[in-house]
């Protein structure tokens, strides 16, 4: 996992947008929610990210709901004037603590990553990626990692990654406009929302078949893979750019077949 305050910040940001998801009109209100209780928030889930650190890999095997009532035993043990506010938002911090789950149980992946943010960044990265897709062959932990960073091409120049590339594996024009895809916080709440519908309907953990039509990279298959109640799932995933499909069969070929077609010819 990534550093205990990186973790606990990132989760903040997940929970965050898994509420605004369930409802966006209240957007507004959700951010000065957070805001206002930020004393309260951030030191309570850095107390989740340390004691995630203290369990390692043991995390696993630990549910959000055990984790969270270890840590109100322990803050009600030590009279802590946190205690009563944290029995009240057990829900917000069980959101939170599954938000730190995830980072656990992804494969070996996202946890600590970021994805490279300037054009010069993003060039050289999806470059490299481009190159070991190319190669055709199951990737290490370091090339899963470039994989991962890989954001399309869309707003950059592919003239200069033609340089850089095979010159079969060099994008079309239409990358400059359709390649840009999910942030992966935004996967994440949205596995998380979906998560909740299905726990409300009370049809348990999935399994079965599931489609992404427009599958990228398989950002979204990844947030969803990362939550046990769908790790059941057998994916079809989707996607018209060789390179993006390419990426996302090296990435979650376990749990995935991806398709480089068009959805309308696939079906």
């Amino acid at each position: 996992m990534s550093d205990p305050t990186q973790a606990a910040e990132q989760a903040i940001r997940v929970a965050k947008a898994a509420l605004i998801g369930v409802d966006p009109t209240k957007t507004t209100a959700v951010d000065h929610w957070f805001e206002v209780n930020a004393a309260f928030i951030v030191p309570v889930a850095n107390a989740l990210a340390r004691q995630f650190a203290r369990i390692g890999d043991d995390i696993q095997n630990r549910s959000a709901v055990a984790i969270v009532g270890d840590l109100l035993a322990a803050l009600e043990a030590r009279q802590h004037p946190m205690a009563e506010r944290a029995r009240k938002l057990s829900e917000l911090l069980r959101v939170v603590t599954e938000s730190m789950i995830r980072s656990f149980r992804q494969s070996p992946n996202t946890g600590a990553w970021t994805l490279p943010s300037t054009p010069s960044e993003r060039l050289a990265v999806n470059a490299e990626a481009i190159r070991i897709a190319a190669l055709g062959k199951p990737p290490t932990d370091a090339q899963r990692k470039i994989l991962w960073q890989y954001t399309g091409n869309g707003g950059l120049s592919l003239e200069k990654l033609a340089e850089l590339v095979p010159a079969d594996w060099v994008p079309t024009s239409k990358a400059l406009v359709d390649e840009y895809y999910t942030p992966p916080e935004v996967c994440a709440a949205i596995a998380e929302i979906v998560s909740r519908l299905v726990g409300e309907i009370g049809l348990g953990d999935l399994s079965g078949p599931a489609i992404e039509p427009s599958c990228g990279v398989g950002r979204f298959i990844g947030a969803f893979l990362d939550r046990p109640e769908f790790s059941n799932l057998q994916w079809n995933g989707i996607e018209f750019s060789q390179i993006s499909a390419t990426i996302a069969s090296l990435l979650y070929s376990h749990k995935a077949t991806v398709y480089h077609a068009p959805f309308e010819s696939w079906i």
